[in-house]
């Protein structure tokens, strides 16, 4: 099974519980391809950091990667990148 995920708007709530949208392509992009342990990881970082107009279609497999690499992330954006995968 896979899923469609666009990391140019991911959905975050700020202090007042106001959702706004987040471009994390540059920034979770390239902590992905920089900390990547393998190939597997450093090619999907290099996917999300160029990801386009379109949502990236991620395997069950590279959406784990991603919750996995977003436990490294401030709470309230790991929470938006993690709900964008669910």
């Amino acid at each position: 099974m896979s899923k469609k995920v666009d990391f140019r708007n991911i959905v975050i709530r700020d202090i007042n519980g106001q959702e706004t949208k987040a471009d994390v392509t540059a920034l979770f992009g390239n902590m992905l391809y920089m900390q990547g342990q393998n190939i597997e990881e450093c090619e999907l970082g290099q996917a999300i950091y160029h990801q386009g107009k379109d949502a990236l279609e991620l395997s069950d497999k590279q959406a784990d990667i991603v919750k996995a690499y977003a436990e490294r992330l401030p709470y309230v954006m790991r929470m938006g990148i993690k709900e964008a995968v669910q």
